[in-house]
């Protein structure tokens, strides 16, 4: 069984009590092992934060505190795999020679880069973009399949909230997503000013994090491996 969404104080009595209740449901049902934490799909929160508490958090990924994953070790669980999460620098100029390797590649392949001016236009592709995700993803760890109704819920989180410009998507010729990418302006500080609440003014943190930002967060990438 695998189970997410794992809060708790610094009890030992306590995190015991929660996880003695998830492994006795998991006799239960006659399973074997107890993967945790995860979400319903590979989209969602995983995992817990073991280092890099000092930095930045993102929206999509969790910041716990530091006694959370030594209270699941006391409890006999074992890492398994390390997500790692980077932050690139962008240079102030691009870089020549990679400008005109792109160049190249799109030519070569035939892939076109177009821009699109509206959302509506772009929301045309946000079904197959995903299709791609469902294939691309499938080897990663804790992978799972999103269904059409779950790649709904994805396209109007993503694509009806982001500015077309923040989602790059390359065609082939036959005009097929190959790759695409979805990348939001970080929201951390503006959560950090309204301490997650919308109402009353919270909102307008988050907008002019949108709006006026130095800072974005690579939320997805698709690439097509062929």
């Amino acid at each position: 069984m695998r189970f997410g969404w794992f809060d708790f104080i610094d009890n030992g009595s306590v995190s015991r009590a929660l996880i003695n209740i998830v492994e006795q449901w998991a006799l239960e049902c006659q399973l074997k092992a107890v993967h945790c934490p995860l979400g319903f799909t590979d989209l969602d929160r995983e995992g817990m934060l073991i280092e890099g508490f000092e930095e930045l958090g993102t929206l999509a990924t969790h910041y716990n505190y530091p006694y959370y994953p030594e209270h699941i070790e006391r409890l006999g669980y074992v890492k398994e795999i390390d997500w790692v999460e980077y932050e690139l620098i962008v240079p102030l100029e691009l870089d020549p020679k990679i400008t005109r390797a792109v160049k190249t590649i799109l030519k070569r392949n035939n892939l076109s880069f177009p821009k699109f001016t509206s959302k509506k236009k772009l929301l045309k592709y946000g079904a197959e973009g995903f299709k791609l995700i469902n294939t691309e993803y499938a080897h990663l760890y804790g992978s799972v399949p999103l269904s059409d109704r779950e790649v709904d819920h994805y396209i109007q989180a993503y694509f009806n909230f982001v500015h077309p410009d923040f989602i790059p998507v390359i065609f082939d010729r036959d005009n097929k997503v190959v790759s695409f990418c979805v990348v939001i302006p970080s929201l951390s500080k503006a959560l950090q000013k309204c301490r997650g609440k919308l109402l009353p003014f919270g909102w307008v943190n988050l907008l002019r994090a949108l709006n006026n930002n130095d800072r974005a967060d690579l939320y997805l990438i698709a690439v097509k491996k062929k």
